[in-house]
């Protein structure tokens, strides 16, 4: 998965930093051929040609688009890419409407093998045992939020995962 969401429509740079000077023309260009190459037609061709699950969501591309084109939230969204804060691509910028349900963290099952970075795992309906995949990273770049909006690995269901901030 990409991770941000300039790269989620194509736009590479070497610095995050050079992610302001981007123009909308390129941004635009990378969304057309975003929604193109994953339109649901064409993952269905490619999947029963490959039997390779779909790349990105129409949702999470559309979500993409809309922050990186409002000057505002593109303006607030980049400063948060330079400092490392708040620019998961899994909390997609969706509302929570957007979501299949509601989860509280301490439903999602822990893995602690590295001790760094714990990982919070739960299945989803469509057969993933691990579908949704949530890291400690993922919740100290959420900033201070309390919930984050995660998309199944192995299809396009999403969920909200809503958490309390500990004090160190």
């Amino acid at each position: 998965m990409s991770n941000n969401y300039y790269e989620l429509l194509g736009v590479y740079r070497s610095e995050p930093a050079a992610y302001s000077d981007v123009p909308l023309s390129e941004i635009k260009q990378g969304y057309h051929a975003a929604l193109l190459d994953n339109h649901p037609d064409k993952q269905q061709q490619q999947q029963q040609q490959t039997g390779s699950a779909p790349l990105l969501s129409i949702p999470l591309i559309k979500a993409a688009f809309a922050v990186l084109s409002n000057a505002a939230e593109r303006a607030e969204y980049d400063k948060k890419l330079i400092t490392g804060g708040g620019v998961a691509v899994a909390s997609a910028g969706l509302p929570p409407r957007a979501t299949g349900c509601t989860m509280d963290l301490s439903e999602l099952t822990i893995h602690e093998d590295d001790p760094e970075n714990f990982r919070w795992t739960s299945a989803c309906r469509c057969g993933e045992d691990e579908g949704y995949v949530l890291t400690e990273r993922d919740l100290e770049a959420n900033g201070d939020l309390t919930s984050i909006v995660v998309q199944c690995v192995g299809c396009s269901l999403w969920i909200e995962v809503q958490y309390d901030i500990e004090e160190e």
